[in-house]
């Protein structure tokens, strides 16, 4: 850019662009449990944001509840899990799910509640 007085000045940016990270949901652990019971869970995957939320649905009886959610980093979630007495007397799947940043990820029936 040149001045009215004859002068010019040049101006260098850097910009860094990173590689986006996948969402993942790998693991649940423990991935079955007897119930009732309340416990902490650790959820292994890649991608985790710090505003990152855990559910668990498709199951059948009453839903486990997530509380406590911690992401403790990109790779690993701790969240506490409580699960009521209640629904039919067999093992019940539970999709596991992470939602951050608009984005989600779900490991499919990767939970059990054994009777």
């Amino acid at each position: 850019m040149t001045d009215d007085d004859g002068d010019s000045d040049a101006v260098t940016q850097s910009i860094t662009v990173g590689t986006a990270v996948e969402l993942d949901v790998s693991s649940i652990s423990p991935n079955s449990v007897q119930l009732p019971i309340t416990f902490v869970a650790t959820i292994s995957g890649d991608g985790f944001g710090a505003d990152s939320q855990v559910s668990l649905s498709d199951g059948s009886g009453p839903s486990p509840t997530v509380t406590n959610v911690s992401v403790e980093a990109s790779t690993t979630i701790t969240a506490t899990i409580t699960v009521k007495s209640g629904g039919p007397p067999r093992p019940r799947s539970w999709d596991v799910t992470v939602s951050t940043g608009g984005a989600s990820a779900t490991l499919s029936a990767g939970f059990t509640v054994l009777p």
